[in-house]
């Protein structure tokens, strides 16, 4: 509670000034909060380091999908990643690939710039890309090649199917069904 200072000079009669407990209760509100701003700051950068990671991670799988529903089936590999694709041509009829068994992997690393290299790439690549073919339709049949797309963050180094999404910071995933053309 401020107390009116009594002073000589009658023209500061009535003004308030603060004890000096007052200020020191006020300093250590002070110094209280501030302590707990600074500690969440660390807690608000890594979260933010996290939400970075798993944005550009959506990107990668977004261009990944678009990749293999894009890439002409005359090629045989999508574009950007070398994947190959659910369907390719064989002579004048576009067919599912024959290079694909259910349960099968495909995996790249992609450095800082989110540049394909191998997974074996020294330093670690950033991310690992990857798709797992999880039902291939027989031939003639117009079933749909379904897969799994996957982004991870660091890079493993597997093509296990179980092991894609283990001992990695993050990861990003999404099922794809491709239907046949």
């Amino acid at each position: 509670m401020a107390l009116p200072v009594r002073c000589a000079n009658e023209g500061y009669r009535g003004k308030f000034a603060f004890s000096l407990v007052e200020v020191t209760i006020a300093l250590g509100v002070i110094a209280f909060v501030l302590i707990s701003v600074f500690g969440l700051l660390s807690v608000g950068l890594a979260s933010n380091r996290v939400s970075l990671q798993e944005t550009r991670a959506t990107g990668i799988l977004t261009l990944l999908e678009s990749d293999l529903r894009n890439s002409h089936p005359e090629s045989a590999t999508s574009t950007i990643y070398g994947f190959p694709l659910p369907y390719v041509t064989s002579g004048s009829e576009v067919i599912v690939n024959p290079l694909l068994a259910e349960g099968s992997v495909f995996s790249v690393g992609l450095d800082d710039a989110e540049q394909v290299v191998s997974l074996t790439a020294t330093p670690r690549p950033a991310f690992q890309a990857s798709v797992v073919y999880t039902q291939i339709p027989l031939a003639g049949s117009r079933v749909p090649v379904r897969s799994q797309l996957i982004v991870s963050w660091p890079s493993t180094n597997t093509t296990d199917p179980l092991n894609l999404t283990r001992n990695v910071s993050g990861f990003v995933e999404a099922p794809s069904a491709f239907s046949p053309p």
